[in-house]
């Protein structure tokens, strides 16, 4: 256990960067990940919940989810910015 979940999120972020080719925006994006999971721990702290198997189940997927949203967020800024070259572009062509 103390090897796979290091690895697996190794793993999650050299897919990440793959597929986004900058090692700032992977960065960006694994900002989500320790944020996520400290907000999961501490509503389980201050409901009083004990840490389980389905709380586990839980953090994955809202670890999951803010990285899901995160992507969505930098896919967005990124599609902006060579909307924004598009019409500069089409400014100087007129």
């Amino acid at each position: 256990m103390a090897i796979v979940v290091p690895a697996a999120l190794i793993l999650i972020l050299v897919l990440i960067f793959m597929a986004f080719r900058s090692l700032r925006q992977t960065l960006m994006i694994a900002t989500g990940i320790p944020l996520a999971l400290s907000g999961g721990i501490l509503g389980l702290a201050l409901r009083g919940q004990p840490f389980s198997i389905s709380a586990a189940v839980v953090l994955q997927d809202q670890v999951l989810m803010a990285v899901l949203v995160v992507v969505v967020v930098v896919k967005a800024q990124e599609l902006e910015a060579q909307a924004q070259v598009d019409r500069e572009i089409m400014v100087v062509m007129v």
